[in-house]
Formats: structure tokens, C-alpha cells, sequence
């Protein structure tokens, strides 16, 4: 009798963890595909010699600034992330598509 409900409580355990299985290869495809478009889209735009040369001066400086920091404290990590962020975000907007014009007629 125990062996019966452990061989169906296993059953069940395997058939759950293959449905959460599936459900996290459906994401990694979705995720991927996502990926892939941003990557795309990043590397039209870097076929311009006008962003390339920024875009590949920022990455070295990224870069270097990342591999050179020592670990501190909470608030510096916080401070030093701060003063990055807005000028990231500007070049991630520039990089970005433009919005389609609306056609109005």
C-alpha cells in the first residue's frame, strides 16, 4: 500500500516538474528572442561610424572603471552607480529605435 501512494506521489512530483520545465524553456525562448532583437538593434546602430566610435570609447571607459573599483561601502557603490545612470540612460535612449510617425489622414 505505501508503495503505491510513494510510485503516485512521484508521478506527480515528475509530471509538475515537467510542466515547470516547459514553462521555463517557453520563457528562455521568449527571453532570448528579445535578446536577440536588442542585439540587432544595437548592432544597426553601431554600423555608424557616429555612434560607433562614442559607443566603443564609452565600453573601454565602462570597462575600465568597473575592473579598477575597490569594494567600499554601500553608500559609495550607490553614489558611483548615480553618477553613471544618467548618462548611460541618454546614450540607451539614443541607441533606441525612433517612435514610427503617426499617420493622420
Amino acid at each position: 500500500m505505501f508503495r503505491g501512494q510513494g510510485l503516485d506521489l512521484l508521478r506527480q512530483r515528475k509530471q509538475a516538474l515537467l510542466l515547470e520545465s516547459a514553462a521555463y524553456r517557453l520563457a528562455l525562448q521568449a527571453e532570448w528572442r528579445h535578446l536577440r532583437t536588442s542585439a540587432n538593434r544595437a548592432s544597426g546602430a553601431l554600423r555608424s561610424p557616429k555612434l560607433a566610435v562614442p559607443a566603443l570609447l564609452l565600453a573601454a571607459l565602462a570597462g575600465y572603471l568597473l575592473t579598477r573599483r575597490r569594494v567600499g561601502s554601500l553608500f559609495k557603490s550607490v553614489a558611483w552607480a548615480a553618477k553613471w545612470a544618467v548618462p548611460l540612460f541618454r546614450i540607451w535612449k539614443s541607441l533606441a529605435p525612433a517612435a514610427p510617425p503617426s499617420r493622420t489622414e
